[in-house]
């Protein structure tokens, strides 16, 4: 994929990338047996299980996924209407 002209890709090629990366994403963890996620393995100098692999790079993508949700909220000016249209308390309820 090319840059786009001001210096990042298109939206369109982001949500295409994003999208790659999902798919090869789950085509990975679909494939791992049980000895895989309890193995243990050593990444960026720490001790982790496959699970604890996992874990952490839903985390990571979580903490990512919040820094363009803030910056594009700051940017725009507005809220993202993540929730319009739901009331949490009422769908939250137990």
């Amino acid at each position: 994929l090319e840059f786009a002209t001001q210096g990042g890709y298109s939206k369109e090629e982001l949500l295409d990338r994003f999208q790659q990366v999902l798919k090869q994403a789950k085509t990975i963890l679909q494939d791992l047996d049980e000895e895989a996620w309890l193995k243990t393995y050593r990444v960026q100098g720490f001790e982790l299980t496959g699970i604890g692999i996992a874990v952490h790079a839903v985390e990571h993508y979580a903490y990512h996924t919040g820094q363009v949700a803030f910056w594009t909220k700051l940017l725009k000016g507005q809220d993202l209407g993540f929730y319009d249209g739901m009331d949490l308390n009422e769908k939250n309820k137990i």
